[in-house]
């Protein structure tokens, strides 16, 4: 379903609110995931797309949403065990953004994520 919403935004040229409905997505595979296995390829996807949300900011020079997409492109490496060291220092800068409840969302994404890597 959000591959449809993805598509539709990239058919519209919608470019300023592809972060967030690409965020969205993220959300929705880490949120699937907490009721199943780890799945490699959706980690693949969530780094993919949260890059490409997170490199959207940059050209457009906005921080809408970047603390979250750094977050969750942070839980989907570490549960593929790679690096993402370089992320952690954006994350630093920008966490005071993140709202109280995307931040307990994720907290509690991340913690559940850790019980069935």
């Amino acid at each position: 379903m959000g591959n449809i919403g993805i598509a539709l935004k990239q058919s519209v040229g919608d470019r300023d609110e592809m972060p967030i409905v690409l965020h969205n997505q993220a959300l929705n595979i880490l949120s699937k995931m907490l009721y199943s296995k780890i799945d490699e390829q959706e980690c693949k996807n969530i780094i993919s797309i949260t890059s490409e949300a997170i490199s959207i900011l940059k050209e457009t020079n906005s921080s809408k949403k970047l603390d979250i997409l750094i977050i969750e492109n942070i839980i989907a490496k570490a549960l593929l065990e790679k690096e993402y060291g370089d992320l952690e220092k954006k994350l630093q800068i920008h966490i005071s953004n993140l709202n109280k409840n995307e931040f307990e969302q994720i907290s509690a994404i991340y913690k559940r994520s850790l019980c069935i890597s």
